[in-house]
């Protein structure tokens, strides 16, 4: 007896009780009884909420209850000393709740704690979680001043104040797996990604998993779609355009020909770039632009809910048999913006302008070695970017819409002139035909104020330059080389902006000349005006490296004060000669 009598009296003396001069809100009182009468208050307060719990009305007649609540218990005492979760699951009116109250009645004694939150799920609707955990918290620590900020905020607040605490916690009509990790979070830190992929499988067979891994494929997971969504919405409107542009059409695709395209079509592609990879939404790899597959998913659930039904309505088109089903239906509509057709969708198939014709608002067109034919006054005269690489036409049509075309990449063509009234083209910036072998000569450069960037490499057959190609003055880049191109136009001493050029003739009135790159072209010497190249900081000549030939570098050092004098280049025994003052 007194032994018990003393572990009873050191379990007392371990208890932790109120300072009695702080009880009373931290203040100090002269009065001592008025002191103790507000101890006593307090007490009274803490008992009665201890001992004012009552337990849950069952059910009039709980036929077969308590047997199942016998075996809850046995569950309950595999693990005393670890946190255990069970849960009951199965068609609405078997007795869920009646056994949960049950449940409830006969071990809510056992704890520190307990609470019985229920209707969840009309609570989650009405309110919200923040409201659920807020009550949840008040009913256990039994206390009134409890504030939650966020959903976030509330789950940590449960596992900092419930943590050391011995809890019995019933929840009542569940319907969501958010609604139980906001209350009664399991300790173990997955991705939620991962948490929401993993329930969606649970209790599936690996073949089911196939099955529904390629519905993910085309429809993303609802649940991860919302949280990364959340990304997607903090986004200005020209950002969230430009990240589905990069999304549905030039995802891998290089950063600067990224930036020109987005550029093209008015966007202010450098900073909106920026701000994706600031927000995660974009990653910055060498050289090329990705997101992580679950981002990019979500992206184009975006554009397919646009139009779930109809892919000729929605304002991107990247999918194979989408575009299939749309090209050769004449579906398309005035919503699309961006078509991307990829290499070999529709090889051999003859396609008519009419499939382009309901699309007036497209902008970025590409469509490379694919067949079309008709009247090209259907296309969009909204058009700012087209590649349309591996063309099968002999010559571009005078009535091409070309007005507010930026860029156009006709690289690999059968092209054989152009036919295009460049007076048209106020707006283009890039004309690239390099690699159409059966370009013979070019066109008339005359109206064509705007361009910037002229690409004739490769160009085998051609033979000559059109003397108006000096009145562009706002020319920066010009890249030709080819077997047959002997001589340049004395009017191109006329480029007043140009500063890359890959080579040849009366080169020293271009003042401006800073890259000069003389690959594979049938010129044997450069002549002397080229000492007037003062700005000359990279020369390159020779054979390319395509074709296992040895190649000439020059490059001047940023500290240098010399200047080329002369060049003189013999092809033959693959000798460059400099002379340097």
């Amino acid at each position: 007896m007194v032994e018990k009598w003393r572990a009873a009296l050191t379990e007392a003396a371990n208890l932790s009780g109120w300072d009695l001069q702080n009880v009373a809100d931290g203040s100090i009182s002269f009065n001592f009884l008025f002191l103790q009468s507000k101890l006593i208050e307090k007490i009274i307060q803490q008992v009665l909420q201890e001992v004012n719990q009552t337990p849950l009305d069952v059910a009039w007649h709980p036929v077969g209850v308590y047997s199942r609540v016998k075996d809850m218990e046995l569950l309950q005492n595999e693990c005393e000393d670890e946190v255990r979760m069970i849960g009951i699951h199965g068609v609405g009116g078997i007795g869920k709740t009646t056994l949960a109250k049950a449940i409830y009645n006969q071990m809510f004694r056992l704890f520190d704690s307990s609470c019985f939150p229920s209707d969840v799920r009309s609570e989650a609707e009405e309110f919200d979680l923040v409201n659920l955990q807020e009550k949840l918290l008040r009913q256990i620590l039994k206390t009134d001043y409890i504030k939650v900020g966020s959903v976030a905020q509330g789950v940590n607040l449960i596992k900092a104040r419930l943590g050391s605490k011995k809890v019995l916690t019933v929840l009542d009509d569940v319907d969501h797996r958010k609604q139980l990790e906001s209350l009664t979070r399991e300790r173990s830190r997955l991705p939620l990604a991962l948490v929401t992929l993993g329930s969606h499988l649970q209790g599936s067979s690996v073949e089911e998993w196939g099955y529904k891994f390629e519905k993910l494929r085309a429809i993303p997971h609802c649940d991860i779609q919302k949280i990364l969504k959340i990304s997607f919405d903090g986004l200005d409107d020209e950002t969230q355009t430009v990240f589905l542009d990069i999304v549905c059409a030039f995802h891998g695709f290089r950063e600067h020909e990224v930036t020109e395209i987005l550029n093209a079509c008015g966007f202010h592609a450098t900073s909106a770039i920026a701000t994706l990879v600031q927000k995660h939404l974009l990653q910055r790899p060498p050289y090329r632009l990705k997101m992580h597959d679950l981002v990019r998913d979500m992206g184009r659930e975006i554009i397919r809910m646009e139009s779930a039904r109809d892919p000729g309505k929605r304002s991107r088109l990247f999918i194979t048999q989408e575009i299939c089903d749309v090209l050769q239906g004449n579906k398309g509509s005035e919503n699309v913006e961006v078509l991307k057709v990829d290499r070999g969708t529709l090889k051999g198939v003859n396609l008519s302008t009419k499939a382009f014709e309901q699309m007036k608002n497209l902008r970025v067109l590409i469509m490379d070695e694919l067949h079309i034919s008709g009247d090209f006054g259907l296309l969009s005269k909204k058009l700012r970017w087209l590649s349309w690489k591996k063309c099968p036409l002999k010559c571009i049509p005078s009535n091409f819409p070309a007005k507010n075309l930026v860029v156009l990449d006709m690289r690999e063509s059968d092209i054989q002139e152009f036919r295009l009234n460049l007076q048209c083209c106020t707006s283009l910036k890039k004309l690239d035909l390099s690699d159409c072998k059966q370009l013979r000569s070019t066109l008339n450069f005359n109206g064509s104020m705007s361009l910037e960037n002229l690409s004739l490499g490769s160009c085998s057959s051609l033979t000559e330059i059109h003397p108006s190609i000096g009145n562009l003055d706002r020319l920066i880049k010009l890249y030709k080389h080819g077997y047959k191109l002997t001589d340049l136009p004395s009017s191109i001493c006329q480029l007043i902006s140009l500063d890359y050029l890959d080579p040849d003739d009366n080169l020293g009135d271009i003042k401006s000349l800073r890259y000069l790159y003389a690959y594979d072209t049938a010129i044997k010497q450069l002549p002397r005006s080229v000492e007037m190249l003062r700005n000359i900081v990279n020369f390159e000549s020779g054979r390319s490296k395509a074709r296992g030939q040895k190649e000439y570098i020059w490059k001047r050092s940023p500290s240098d004060t010399i200047f080329v004098a002369n060049f003189c280049i013999l092809f033959e025994p693959y000798i460059l000669f400099l002379s340097l003052l």
